[in-house]
């Protein structure tokens, strides 16, 4: 397993953007917490420059999103644990380079997301519609991995969490984004 399979689920399950997802590192994971979380935050596989943590769109953005049971159950803890074996500090190091034949780390030119997009989403979501035709905006727009997070919003919209607390969890600012932009429960689960 690698950022293929984990990237996806993780914006299903925790509504992370594909860019949260693929640059998590290992200190982002709290697996033997109470409730295992994940820390969504700047940091060093995130920088641009290689020297200042990058990573988030806006201060809102930071947050702790726990762990849903699922992920665990397909065996996430698992995969934490067999990448720190391999001393990685990213969660998903296929995504930002390759080891060279001198056996040094090159990072890709377009790490992270476009690395995940060009290798990996882009057939499954050609897959997925291939096999059942995946729901288009008023634009015309066919569903991509961003409308994982307006189907995790508007299911937990669904089951009457606060607007404060989907915003939260999101990492919107409140009574902005949110309400406005994702809030699509119609669409989402008919």
């Amino acid at each position: 397993q690698d950022g293929a399979y984990w990237v996806p689920l993780l914006g299903t399950y925790a509504g992370m953007s594909r860019e949260e997802a693929c640059g998590l590192e290992l200190i982002d994971v709290e697996i033997e917490a109470k409730t295992p979380y994940i820390l969504v935050q700047a940091n060093m596989t995130k920088s641009k420059d290689g020297e200042t943590p990058a990573g988030l769109k806006r201060a809102s953005r930071r947050r702790a999103l726990p762990l849903h049971p699922q992920l665990l159950r397909l065996g996430f803890a698992e995969y934490v644990t067999a990448i720190a074996k391999e001393g990685w500090g990213m969660l998903f190091p296929e995504l930002y380079g390759k080891i060279d034949k001198q056996g040094a780390y090159v990072r890709w030119k377009k790490p992270g997301g476009p690395m995940f997009y060009a290798s990996a989403w882009r057939y499954m979501i050609d897959a997925a519609h291939a096999v059942v035709p995946l729901p288009k905006t008023s634009g015309g727009k066919h569903a991509d991995f961003h409308s994982q997070r307006t189907f995790h919003y508007s299911a937990m919209a669904a089951e009457g969490v606060s607007e404060a607390l989907l915003a939260r969890h999101a990492g919107h600012r409140p009574r902005t984004t949110g309400g406005q932009n994702y809030n699509r429960r119609a669409l989402a689960l008919g």
